[in-house]
């Protein structure tokens, strides 16, 4: 993975986590430990990248693919609630 798409994946692990934290669904503790783990592998790739100069790196660990599915479902969600409060916040400014 290059730089853009390891930092991509750091959002989108960081955006379900919140998600789930904050509505308290979805995951179960064991879950957010491996999304932990993933992100922490992601960010170590990154500053490989960074300090040896390498144009792609790979995280050294990955959640596994059923949970994965789960975390694009749980992203899209977030996703559209994001948007969705964005735009009450918006009317509401009005």
């Amino acid at each position: 993975m290059n730089k853009y798409q390891l930092e991509d994946r750091i959002e989108k692990l960081l955006r379900v986590y919140r998600y789930t934290r904050d509505n308290n669904i979805g995951l179960s503790v064991g879950q957010r430990i491996c999304l932990t783990m993933e992100r922490a592998a992601c960010m170590r790739a990154v500053s490989k990248i960074k300090e040896l100069g390498h144009e792609t790196a790979v995280p050294t660990y990955r959640i596994p693919a059923e949970l994965n599915e789960k975390v694009e479902f749980i992203d899209n969600q977030a996703q559209r609630y994001d948007r969705d409060h964005k735009e009450r916040i918006a009317q509401a400014s009005r």
